[in-house]
C-alpha cells in the first residue's frame, strides 16, 4: 500500500474513523434519556425515541410501542432540543468529511498536506467542542 502518511497519520485516520462511527451511531440510537411512565419503559434521543406518549382522538394519553423519528422538525419537544440535533447532526457531519479524506489519504499518496491536516483538525476539534 503506497501512502503518504506516518504511523502518527495512520493512527489519525483510525481515530477520526473510529469517532465518526460512534458520533453517529450515539446520534441515531434513542437510548440517552430512559425513564418508566404509565408502567411502560420509554426511551428518548436526540433523533430518536421509543416507547413515547401519544393521545388518540378523544385525548386519552397512551404509549405507543414502537420506534421511531420525530415527524417534524416541530415535533421535537423544545428549542434546546432542536439546537442540540442541528449542532450534532452537523458535528457527526464533520467528523464523517474528515473520515472519509482520512480514509482516501490511506490509500492514494499525498491527498493531505499540512494545511489540510490542520483544517481536518480544526474540524474535529470544532465537532469536538459541540459534543
Amino acid at each position: 500500500m503506497s501512502h503518504g502518511l506516518t504511523s502518527l497519520g495512520m493512527s489519525w485516520s483510525l481515530a477520526s474513523v473510529l469517532s465518526a462511527l460512534s458520533s453517529c451511531t450515539s446520534y441515531f440510537t434513542p437510548y440517552w434519556i430512559v425513564g418508566r411512565t404509565l408502567n411502560s419503559t420509554v426511551y428518548l434521543g436526540i433523533f430518536r425515541r421509543c416507547n413515547y406518549l401519544a393521545k388518540d382522538p378523544e385525548g386519552t394519553e397512551y404509549i405507543k410501542l414502537e420506534c421511531g423519528r420525530y415527524t417534524t422538525f416541530a415535533d421535537i419537544p423544545s428549542k434546546q432540543w432542536r439546537v442540540c440535533t442541528v449542532t450534532l447532526g452537523l458535528a457527526c457531519a464533520f467528523l464523517l468529511f474528515v473520515a472519509l479524506i482520512m480514509v482516501v489519504a490511506c490509500c492514494v499518496k499525498d491527498v493531505v498536506t499540512n494545511c489540510s491536516a490542520r483544517i481536518g483538525g480544526l474540524m474535529q476539534l470544532s465537532s469536538g467542542n459541540v459534543q
